[in-house]
């Protein structure tokens, strides 16, 4: 094949290049909200994410804003939701309520609710995998009496498909692929070691010994192409080659690394009716091979000789091109690309040998989008089309790095995690245009937002602090606050105790005041009894407010509330806004 050298050069930014824009700072301030593992459902792409009140719980957002879908551990803990998989119009996913341990939920954005406690109490079942097959999700779950095995769910009835190691011995199904209304996998038994085995839900069997008996074949990397089920796999013979099955006739499609070496083939992606991977033949190093199933070659020397293209990032198939990173030895890990026949490295970045190490890799609005460090501005945004290679914008400003994440299309915008010092790792996005029409929600309007606060300024020590709040507009709030505790201790010397409240959000009317009622929690209620009880000892409630209307507009307010243990006097207080 064809080796060619780079197609372009850095230009500067073109007048078309697209403005970044933060959907929100859900954790305000320089904190991380650690916004990821975006995944599109309908309209929105959901998403976990930290407010820095409700602990990591479900998100979504459709571009222009962003909502939090369920508090599903309340209070500060976290449920850290994570393996999003649509199905059946809902969103699945494993999440811990804390009560009934991780086990599988879903959401259809309005209602949230937990699908099954498979392993019953707090102990965990950990569902992971989830892989659609017709009306059922697969995937692997622990329960007590069986370990961790292969289930299934349509939503209504979740069921053990089947127990693969009897007894409580686990055979940790894995590495799932879906080929002719069967869901393959990878699973251990005592008997036959690693193997690939397949279901239909009604039938559950061992594909094939490749490694005979208790030896272990260890298939992994399970990908559909063309009919069969491609992996990597290990036998005494031939090492770590390539195979496939169609779950009838399972044979090494070749062996690259000649007698009992191994390729290690891997990073698999279907492109121009070819199945492209990485592999070592253990003459030119690791290096871009493909096959039809009947012919198998390499693409590419791209590093002469018996160096490594070291290839960093996934095979990533767009616009009738297969891209990726690698390395010729001469420049370092740079962007390249192939169309089976040609192969060139795409931009030299970062010249010299360290490179730009490219990654990230989308396909959005007839360009591709990565993130890279070409050595003056930090890790961030890049894109190219077929006229040339520009930053989409330098987030971090500086030598700093944005390490855009997560990069997610959803409709005219592309989304993405990105970290800058102001507010830290938050939900960003691009649109299509440097104009991206008009915006969904309603215009603003003249009138500015204001949010007015009153409290009683000496409440006595309940299970809440109160506040009342007004919006001259119709808005929505959040309120939470700090208690702080000051008492002198056993030996006269004061200690300083800070306790969070719970938080609340509410819905105001335009001009109507709301009671807020921010609860204070067990721990902080006692420390506050104790503190009032001796002398000299001072609790005090520093409440803050932040509104929001669907127009953008915002306003905050904080005020401080002094608790008293027994005796309630009458009197009033104004924010700060408002005195």
């Amino acid at each position: 094949m064809a080796l060619v050298a780079a197609l372009f050069v850095p230009g500067p930014a073109a007048a078309q290049t697209l403005s970044p824009e933060r959907v929100a700072d859900l954790n305000p301030g320089p904190a991380d909200s650690l916004s990821g593992g975006f995944a599109r459902l309908g309209e929105h792409a959901y998403f976990e994410a930290d407010d820095g009140v409700g602990g990591t719980e479900l998100w979504r957002t459709d571009g222009f804003a962003a909502e939090r879908v369920a508090d599903i551990n309340p209070g500060p803990g976290a449920s850290d939701p994570g393996g999003f998989t649509p199905f059946g119009g809902r969103l699945y996913f494993a999440a811990n309520d804390g009560t009934t341990g991780r086990e599988l939920w879903r959401t259809d954005g309005v209602t949230t609710e937990r699908v099954a406690d498979i392993n019953p109490g707090a102990v965990q079942s950990s569902p992971v995998g989830l892989t659609a097959l017709d009306s059922s999700l697969y995937f692997r779950a622990r329960d007590a009496a069986d370990g961790a095995e292969l289930w299934r769910t349509d939503g209504v009835t979740t069921e053990q498909v089947e127990d693969i190691e009897p007894g409580a011995g686990s055979s940790t199904p894995t590495d799932f692929a879906v080929l002719g209304g069967h869901v393959y996998f990878e699973a251990d038994t005592a008997a036959d070691g690693s193997e690939v085995w397949r279901s239909d839900g009604t039938t559950t069997a061992r594909v094939t010994n490749i490694n005979p008996g208790a030896g272990d074949a260890f298939p992994n990397e399970l990908t559909a192409f063309s009919g069969r089920v491609y992996f990597q796999a290990s036998s005494p013979a031939a090492g770590t080659e390539l195979w496939r099955t169609n779950g009838a006739v399972t044979n090494q499609v070749a062996n690259i690394f000649p007698g009992a070496g191994s390729s290690f083939p891997g990073g698999f992606a279907v492109f121009a009716d070819r199945l492209y991977f990485t592999a070592d033949e253990g003459i030119f190093g690791t290096e871009l091979w493909r096959t039809d199933g009947a012919a198998t070659g390499r693409v590419a020397d791209i590093r002469p000789g018996a160096g490594d293209g070291t290839f960093q990032s996934e095979l990533f198939p767009f616009a009738g091109f297969l891209w990726f990173d690698a390395t010729d030895g001469t420049t370092g890990n740079e962007l390249w690309r192939t169309d089976g026949v040609t192969t060139a490295r795409v931009v030299d970045l970062r010249p010299g040998a360290q490179g730009a190490t490219p990654g990230e890799l989308a396909g959005f609005d007839d360009a591709l989008h990565f993130t890279a460090n070409e050595g003056m501005d930090g890790r961030e945004l890049w894109r190219v089309d077929e006229e040339q290679i520009t930053q989409v914008t330098d987030i971090d400003p500086g030598a700093g790095s944005a390490s855009p994440a997560g990069l997610t299309p959803l409709g005219a915008t592309l989304l993405f995690s990105a970290s800058e010092p102001t507010a830290g790792r938050e939900p960003w996005r691009i649109a299509k245009d440097t104009d991206p029409g008009p915006d969904p929600r309603p215009p603003p309007q003249a009138d500015p937002l204001e949010l007015e606060l009153s409290a009683k300024p000496r409440q006595r020590l309940r299970r809440n602090v109160a506040v009342r709040a007004r919006c001259n507009l119709g808005c929505s709030v959040l309120a939470k606050g700090l208690m702080t505790v000051r008492a002198k201790g056993r030996r006269r010397a004061l200690r300083v105790r800070r306790f969070a409240t719970g938080s609340r959000r509410a819905e105001l009317a335009a001009g109507v005041p709301e009671r807020l009622k921010l609860r204070i929690r067990k721990k902080g209620r006692k420390a506050a009894e104790r503190a009032l009880r001796r002398r000299g000892g001072r609790v005090k409630v520093r409440i803050d407010v932040a509104a929001s209307d669907d127009t953008g507009r915002a306003d905050a307010d904080e005020l401080a509330v002094r608790l008293r243990d027994r005796v309630r006097r009458r009197g009033g207080g104004q924010s700060r806004h408002h005195p």
